[in-house]
């Protein structure tokens, strides 16, 4: 499926943040509607999810009005505790072979990795496979080599893979480290 996936740039946020899906994060975008009954059933299972996948964001999108959105909003509550915005994602409808609401992508990376209904058990088991913390890049130029072999090795070799350095042929965790500092200019 690993279609590329971006949000329009009308959506109107009616609560929580801005998205950018395109920034390589983990997301949930749902398409829902106030009026539709299985979509607000969803919504307390959306918001339990969001709160238990803590490294994936979740934004609900309703074509609706601002206007009849936010009254809804208040009479929820806490049972919608993520992302909201008003706008229009029907162009989305063929594309991903969208046939009614509740609606659910994942994206990953900035590419979809599911798209169905939110209840699928495919779902969830997507979610636990993205649900994963963000590494940003450490600033190797100004760690010492003593605090970089205190790092774990899982972090070494993330680093590594988002530096772009090959550590081919890397067995210690001396070597990793190593090919890092070499990498970036380092000894």
């Amino acid at each position: 499926m690993s279609k590329a996936f971006a949000l329009p740039s009308n959506l109107t946020v009616v609560q929580g943040t801005t998205l950018d899906v395109l920034d390589g994060g983990s997301y949930v975008v749902e398409m829902w509607a106030t009026w539709c009954p299985p979509c607000v059933r969803m919504i307390p299972h959306l918001s339990k999810l969001s709160k238990e996948y803590t490294n994936v964001k979740f934004i609900g999108v309703s074509n609706e009005p601002v206007a009849r959105i936010t009254p809804f909003l208040t009479k929820m509550g806490e049972n919608m505790c993520y992302n909201v915005a008003s706008g229009d994602l029907s162009d989305y409808n063929s594309e991903y072979d969208v046939s009614g609401i509740p609606h659910a992508f994942i994206i990953n990376g900035g590419k979809v990795v599911f798209s169905g209904h939110p209840a699928e058990p495919d779902f969830e088991a997507k979610l636990k496979e993205v649900n994963v913390p963000r590494v940003a890049k450490l600033d190797w130029a100004g760690m010492s080599r003593e605090d970089a072999m205190a790092l774990p090795v899982s972090t070494i070799k993330e680093q590594a893979k988002l530096l772009g350095v090959s550590v081919a042929g890397c067995l210690e965790k001396s070597e990793f480290v190593d090919a890092i500092f070499a990498a970036t200019k380092r000894a």
